[in-house]
């Protein structure tokens, strides 16, 4: 009898490893089944959908650039009347500093805001390639303008334009405000001021360009060391116009 039992428990034992060898291919096939899904590719729908979820750059309109300069130049004005303002009525020596702070803080504004727009002008009066660009208020930067797209000629008018536009603002100053206190004369010669330094900077520009030099060539010698004494001979004319005209 003991005999006849060994063959059964051999037998058994066979049964319990196809189990398990059947229970670990299972397992062996559900993970490469698996494996692939989480190693596949996003499909070309998602890719679709997270482009067009992007955000994407509005272009800058002309209105919106323009309304927001007329709002700073007006609150800018309307800061320095209030201080011209309060010395005429009441002749306290605070105010009339102020007025002359403030005069040639916002002349200086206006006409760097006249040379910028000046610039732009002149870009596209040639059609040239110069897109308006947002930026924060303190910012003089108003666009962008594409060296190497444009020519020399179309450099030379955007060059001639700023030069013109902040000329024009000392003259519209000088026809609007009359120099009868300290602070209006501030105004003048801070505007006055910063008109030398940029005529002074891009006279040269201009001249080589319309040697027939291209942008970047009229350009060179321009860095910051000559901006700096461009800058100080602008402050020296501005402080030599407020005393003649004082």
């Amino acid at each position: 009898m003991a005999d006849q039992e060994k063959p059964v428990r051999k037998r058994a034992a066979p049964k319990q490893s196809v189990k398990a060898e059947a229970k670990t291919v299972d397992r062996a096939t559900a993970g490469a089944a698996a494996e692939p899904a989480r190693s596949a590719p996003p499909s070309a729908a998602t890719d679709a959908e997270a482009a067009s979820s992007a955000p994407q750059k509005k272009p800058v309109k002309f209105g919106n650039v323009a309304l927001r300069d007329l709002a700073l130049v007006a609150a800018a004005l309307s800061l320095w009347a209030a201080a011209d303002a309060w010395y005429l009525l009441t002749g306290l020596e605070f105010a009339s500093s102020l007025a002359i702070v403030d005069g040639i803080l916002v002349g200086l504004a206006l006409a760097s805001l006249g040379h910028e727009w000046g610039h732009y002008a002149g870009a596209r009066v040639t059609d040239a390639k110069a897109r308006l660009v947002r930026t924060d208020a303190l910012s003089l930067l108003r666009f962008r303008y594409d060296m190497k797209a444009n020519d020399s000629r179309q450099f030379t008018a955007m060059s001639i334009g700023g030069n013109v536009a902040h000329w024009s603002v000392i003259l519209l100053l000088s026809l609007a405000v009359p120099l009868d206190s300290l602070g209006r004369i501030a105004l003048i010669a801070g505007a006055f001021g910063f008109a030398v330094f940029a005529t002074v900077t891009e006279a040269p520009v201009i001249t080589r360009s319309l040697k027939g030099m291209s942008p970047s060539e009229a350009l060179g010698p321009l860095n910051r060391e000559r901006l700096v004494k461009n800058g100080f001979v602008g402050a020296v004319a501005g402080g030599l116009a407020f005393a003649f005209l004082s």
